[in-house]
């Protein structure tokens, strides 16, 4: 896994990714510019990035392994995302990948219970164990675990739509 600091600044890079969707022409100079701040200071840290906020994606390259975070429009499901994981009917806003991790985030119209519902009777079909729920207000929190690898759902109302965000863990 990555360092902290490391995270900060793909947390910075994603938050410059979010803001450069929608940008006229003449704002893409500075979005260069923040790219190659963000690959200078990772690069300090001994860690190789492409930053390409056009394509709504970052890319970090280590020794530890290589995390990649999509977010704007049109983010797709990542390939090798495993097939027993279930994907709710939604719009994707996020996907990251590290190794054989990964988490995306998905926003749906569907309300939490009925999302949480839907989780529950989908990952059991395909063998996953549930080893913690936790339903709260406007939410809920489930944790699964199958052939040694590890799945977390969190729900989350807000305005009218679910946040759903899918962490799945491979086996150490």
């Amino acid at each position: 896994m990555l360092r902290h600091r490391t995270w900060a600044w793909v947390c910075a890079a994603l938050a410059a990714v979010l803001l450069a969707c929608g940008q006229k022409a003449e704002e893409k100079a500075s979005e260069k510019a923040a790219e190659k701040i963000v690959e200078m200071q990772m690069a300090k840290e001994g860690q190789k990035v492409d930053v390409d906020l056009s394509k709504g994606s970052v890319k970090i390259e280590s020794k530890e392994g290589d995390v990649t975070v999509s977010a704007g429009e049109g983010v797709k499901v990542p390939d090798g995302f495993p097939k027993d994981v279930f994907v709710h009917e939604g719009t994707v806003k996020t996907a990251t990948t590290e190794g054989g991790n990964f988490m995306l985030a998905i926003e749906t119209e569907d309300g939490a219970t009925k999302v949480a519902e839907t989780y529950k009777e989908k990952l059991k079909s395909e063998g996953w164990q549930e080893t913690r729920t936790v339903a709260m207000e406007g939410g809920s929190f489930l944790e699964y675990e199958k052939d040694g690898r590890s799945l977390t759902v969190h729900l989350m109302e807000d305005d009218g739509k679910t946040l759903i965000t899918v962490a799945v863990q491979k086996a150490e």
